[in-house]
């Protein structure tokens, strides 16, 4: 349950000033276990004001401007005790900095520069803190709208330090013009004990895009409509701290379909693991996505991937079957199929079940498998585990919660003998007391403050 409260404005509408919401925030999130009447762990979320806050438009009567007047400031993590008070278990202080283009204007960006985790008596970890940067060498001070991180550091001595490259001229299609965009270029990852890694990124064929709502080329100068497809190829050289290469990957991406963004874009498509740039290939791992438009979206979903190391390769085929899901098509992955060479030798698959799904009565559970099965290159199952699902008398029937209260095995390949495992939960949804099929129990106790550190496991013979 969240609770939120909206920040109000008025605007001229018809003649009068009418009120509209121009903001909402989140102060409260609480989380009610099944069968409670009461949350049993609760988030507040501390607020204060915040300074720059003179956007476009802000003072102005005749249009309605959305902005917050807030900034996060604190994070609290309270839990019910038994005798129904809500204590501090931990939390977070957030401090920002203004970086102003006009302070007197009130018109600045804002930035995040420490996180403070705190325990329950308020003892503080060395705090996280952020630095930034403006753009990259040459960048106007005055552009900062151009801010970037540069610096993140654990207060323990670690450290990740990022540098950045300016990627010019990247042809936005369907506006006739250019954007521009800055890339990561190098990435250096310090343990504070003197082991460093650092990651040099060459990022290759960058694209945007302007859909067919965006204005006629040439006639917007800012086509605020384009969405900027990323790269098709990223290099990753892995280096020590002396900067001697030790590891090359070679990734591409799905980004665009003639001339419109592909809508499997940002999905990998190929990787390619190598010992030096230009040399061979230690390894590949090609997948192949597939679009689909299911009620009126697209859908992508994996199809199937081969994983070659040297001359030997592996091939996985992924499938969805409706008929495996209740009759609808959930996303659930229904079948793997595994070949063993590259002439596609199949010596193994595994068939999954998601019947029954339960999607009433503001229930929606339509991912928890009911029966797996796994078989041999002649399609003989070989085993069988069925799932049972918030104490119900059969693996068929729905899940109300979906919690896994029996786990049934075949021990005869699938069907006959079963060996079976129990779980039972507390009310915090914990797992309390592991029962398996020759009565062997494992019971685990928790905190009685936030009921979710386990404090005691005891292991006990029937």
């Amino acid at each position: 349950m969240v609770t939120y409260v909206a920040e109000e404005d008025t605007a001229m509408c018809d003649g009068s000033l009418q009120s509209y919401v121009r903001a909402i925030r989140p102060t409260r999130i609480e989380y009610v276990a099944s069968g409670q009447s009461l949350a049993s762990v609760r988030i507040e979320l501390g607020y204060q004001s915040r300074d720059d806050v003179h956007i476009e438009g802000w003072d102005s009567p005749y249009v309605e401007v959305f902005f917050s007047s807030y900034r996060l400031e604190t994070i609290t993590v309270l839990v019910r005790s038994s005798t129904s008070a809500f204590a501090t278990v931990r939390s977070y202080v957030l401090v920002q900095d203004y970086d102003w283009f006009d302070q007197n204007d009130n018109k600045g960006i804002m930035r995040l520069t420490s996180i403070t985790e705190k325990g329950k008596n308020g003892g503080a970890l060395p705090a996280w803190t952020f630095g930034y940067r403006v753009g990259v060498a040459g960048t106007q001070d005055t552009w900062k709208n151009h801010t970037l991180l540069e610096t993140v550091n654990n207060g323990q001595g670690g450290s990740v330090t990022y540098s950045y490259a300016n990627v010019p001229y990247i042809w936005m299609e369907g506006c006739g013009r250019n954007t521009n965009r800055y890339r990561v270029s190098q990435m250096e990852v310090s343990d504070g004990m003197g082991g460093v890694q650092r990651t040099v990124y060459d990022h290759q064929n960058p694209w945007a895009w302007t859909g067919p709502n965006g204005s006629p080329p040439g006639t917007a100068p800012d086509c605020p409509d384009f969405e900027f497809g990323g790269y098709n190829f990223v290099r990753s050289q892995v280096q020590d701290g002396a900067g001697t290469l030790y590891r090359v990957m070679e990734n591409s991406y799905h980004q665009r379909d003639g001339n419109a963004l592909d809508p499997r874009k940002g999905k990998l498509s190929l990787s390619i693991s190598k010992s030096q740039v230009g040399s061979g290939e230690l390894a590949r791992s090609a997948t192949t996505w597939v679009t689909a438009v299911v009620k009126g979206v697209n859908w992508v979903y994996q199809t199937d991937t081969t994983n070659t190391l040297g001359t030997s390769s592996q091939k996985t085929t992924y499938e969805y079957l409706t008929t495996s899901q209740n009759n609808a098509q959930y996303g659930n992955v229904t079948a793997m199929r595994t070949y063993s060479d590259t002439v596609g030798t199949l010596y193994r698959s595994q068939e999954t079940f998601y019947f029954p799904a339960n999607t009433s009565g503001g229930v929606y559970i339509v991912n928890r498998p009911a029966q797996v099965l796994l078989k041999n290159e002649t399609g003989a199952c070989k085993g069988e585990t069925r799932y049972f699902y918030d104490y119900q008398s059969a693996y068929s029937k729905k899940p109300s919660k979906g919690d896994v209260t029996k786990v049934r095995v075949g021990q005869t390949s699938c069907g006959g003998s079963w060996a079976d495992t129990r779980y039972l939960y507390d009310d915090w949804g914990n797992s309390k007391i592991v029962t398996d099929t020759l009565g062997h129990m494992i019971t685990t106790t928790y905190d009685t403050t936030a009921g979710v550190w386990p404090m005691l496991y005891a292991c006990r013979r029937v």
